[in-house]
């Protein structure tokens, strides 16, 4: 592959990755708002349950769904192509955002919540994306293209939810419904161009054989690769505390509306759009993949840890913060497990990676869902403390494992 091509396929994977972030992004301003400070209704009081576990239940459902997709997409791009699975598994994902739009119009949680979990299900596609910035390795460096693919998915997050606070004004099925037509051209790109990466296809084995067999939790009968599994599940989990309850702190402490957490959710995503494109080479370069990511994990944590002593004057230097802190380390993490265990294959690699992102979100969705009873702020203060948790893990694996790896070349 000539490096000309490598790049059209990095920036029309960008392009991609905008769109699909923009649609999964897009109704992200709006589900908190449903569910918080206003009128009881059938949909936000199902069953007589309280409107706060109503709402943990729906942002655990796609998460949840997306949890299983990634168990064999990532895997299954390796096996059929990274095109054929990425248009696929997009495709099917606007068809899910159609349902939950349809849901939210006859307000039928129970439809919803469903229509939630099965999209999720064939969201679970980052891997794939992930996987083809690494295929392009060494032609493209793999920190520029981690970086760029994700500062793309990061404009993604800055696009959709401001879009979405401002169809929230038309109906919160606008949003959805606008959301699967972003997925339908994002699937429709894929298809057209981008061009195979993955030169280990072996279109041979049966689907249900790779699905069992070839998944990528079968990575984890490797000793390292379970420390990776639970060091990315610490951070993931933290972080995701973060992302599934800011909005709902905003709401309860400062009575925000849909546009206003479209706002500052777009802010937060610019600064981590800026500090993927313009910061982390450098920064890496100059103080190492590790003490980045660790560095970054405790100004997050202590970032975290002080949101209930924010006042509103202070809420967008909040934001622009974690933005930046949030790009450090969740764009070098991957890198750092993609350098050192890449023989395992991308594909399943960045499928255990993404399945700890939606493990973690659909787990501290339920444990902070209840934790918010008391005040969604605290909630966020317990992202704070596990991303502490995370840093302390990561140090404590990456000194050792460079322990065995100079001990073994002696």
């Amino acid at each position: 592959m000539t490096k000309t091509k490598a790049y059209i396929i990095l920036i029309s994977m960008m392009f991609i990755s905008i769109l699909s972030m923009a649609g999964i992004a897009l109704p992200f301003p709006i589900l908190a708002p449903l569910f918080i400070d206003v009128p009881l209704n059938d949909f936000n009081h199902y069953l007589n349950i309280h409107p706060k576990i109503l709402l943990s239940i729906v942002l655990a459902s796609f998460p949840l769904g997306a949890l299983i997709g990634s168990v064999f997409l990532g895997a299954l791009s390796d096996t059929y192509g990274r095109r054929k699975t990425l248009a696929g598994s997009i495709g099917l994902s606007a068809l899910g955002y159609i349902v939950s739009g349809y849901a939210l119009l006859m307000q039928d949680y129970l439809l919803f919540v469903t229509a939630r979990f099965t999209t999720g299900i064939v969201s679970g596609n980052v891997s794939i994306a992930r996987a083809i910035a690494a295929d392009l390795h060494p032609i493209i460096d793999k920190t520029r293209a981690f970086s760029w693919t994700y500062a793309a998915g990061y404009v993604g997050w800055l696009v959709g939810p401001l879009a979405g606070g401002y169809l929230m004004l038309l109906g919160a099925h606008t949003a959805f419904f606008s959301a699967s037509i972003a997925l339908f051209l994002a699937a429709l790109m894929t298809w057209v161009l981008i061009a195979e990466t993955s030169t280990q296809t072996n279109q041979t084995l049966r689907l249900g054989e790779l699905m069992w067999k070839h998944n990528s939790l079968r990575l984890l009968h490797n000793p390292s690769l379970r420390q990776v599994f639970f060091i990315a599940l610490v951070v993931n989990l933290g972080l995701n505390a973060f992302y599934e309850f800011y909005p709902v702190w905003l709401v309860e402490t400062f009575s925000f509306s849909s546009v206003q957490i479209g706002h500052h959710t777009a802010l937060l995503t610019l600064c981590m759009v800026l500090a993927s494109s313009l910061l982390i080479e450098r920064i890496r370069h100059k103080f190492g993949k590790v003490n980045t990511i660790i560095t970054a994990l405790t100004l997050a944590c202590f970032t975290l840890v002080i949101t209930p002593q924010i006042s509103p004057d202070l809420i967008l230097y909040y934001f622009a913060l974690m933005g930046i802190l949030i790009a450090f380390f969740n764009g070098l993490l991957p890198v750092y497990f993609s350098d050192r265990y890449e023989a395992f294959g991308q594909g399943k690699l960045m499928g255990l990676l993404t399945i700890t992102f939606y493990l973690a979100n659909a787990g501290i969705a339920l444990i902070g869902g209840m934790v918010s009873l008391l005040g969604a702020q605290w909630s966020v203060v317990l992202g704070g403390a596990i991303l502490l948790i995370g840093a302390l893990y990561l140090f404590v694996f990456d000194r050792r494992t460079s322990f065995e790896q100079a001990k073994a070349l002696r």
